[in-house]
């Protein structure tokens, strides 16, 4: 008499090291690699709960990171990764990270367009201005309700 024994090991728990909206409506999120998983599956969400989310699956376990594109601008999104691992052709996955979140930037161009329509206070907007990297190279200035951003060269 035989008696089969099967042992199913799933990748350890994933853990996020760091996710960062350095872009609009982008966010990179990067977490500690595990050498026993076949890839990592991100999960993202506006919801706390995940309702609605969208899954990104990367395929390589030797990747580190992955960038979030065609977010929206000034939301809350809630992340989370695991890793899977392929057996057999059955994908069995580990347990979710912790959940992070992270506030998207939003888009400039946005962000003036509706500063324009709702009279906003110039100095906010300024203010505003001068902490994207971007705009370090321009001057900004605010005639009425128009905004025009001049390159500095040309302002000089």
């Amino acid at each position: 008499a035989t008696k089969r024994i099967t042992i199913v090991v799933t990748p350890k728990k994933a853990v996020v090291s760091a996710v960062k909206s350095t872009k609009s409506k982008t966010a990179v999120v990067k977490w500690k690699k595990d050498t026993k998983t076949t890839g990592y599956l991100i999960q993202y969400s506006t919801s706390s709960k995940f309702k609605g989310a969208k899954t990104v699956t990367v395929k390589n376990s030797k990747t580190s990171s992955a960038v979030l594109k065609n977010l929206k601008g000034g939301k809350k999104y809630y992340i989370r990764v695991c890793g899977y691992k392929k057996v057999n052709s059955k994908q069995i996955s580990g347990s979710w990270s912790s959940t992070t979140t992270i506030k998207v930037k939003k888009s400039v161009l946005l962000f003036l367009r509706k500063a324009h329509d709702s009279q906003a206070n110039p100095e906010k907007v300024l203010k505003f201005l001068d902490c994207l990297p971007i705009i370090e190279l321009m001057k900004s200035f605010i005639v009425g309700r128009h905004f025009c951003i001049v390159p500095k060269e040309k302002y000089i």
